[in-house]
């Protein structure tokens, strides 16, 4: 079984964040639910939405130690720059020595 870290990354202000949260928690589960259904997909979803560094740290730390195969950086945000130092260090923590790039699509 592919094992597919899902991390998502909200607004870093706090009562923005909050606003978000069942929004955010409804994408994370359809996202869980249609890689379940490919049978070969285990999602393993970060224990909380990320909107600082601190919790992108945490989270990194804790995908990391569930070894992933994959991770879905989910952003559910308006303005990308507010989170640019958050996914900075995740990637750290994630990819320690894999080259890591932004794809737009």
């Amino acid at each position: 079984m592919i094992k597919i870290g899902i991390i998502t990354f909200s607004d870093g202000k706090d009562i923005v964040n909050d606003k978000l949260k069942p929004v955010n928690n409804s994408y994370i589960n359809l996202i869980a639910n249609k890689l379940k259904q490919t049978s070969y997909i285990e999602p393993i979803i970060a224990k909380e939405i990320v909107h600082n560094s601190v919790e992108a740290k945490e989270q990194a730390q804790y995908l990391r130690s569930k070894n992933c195969h994959g991770i879905i950086f989910n952003f559910a945000i308006i303005l990308i720059f507010q989170l640019s130092h958050p996914v900075f260090l995740m990637s750290q923590y994630l990819c320690s020595g894999i080259t890591t790039q932004n794809i737009q699509v």
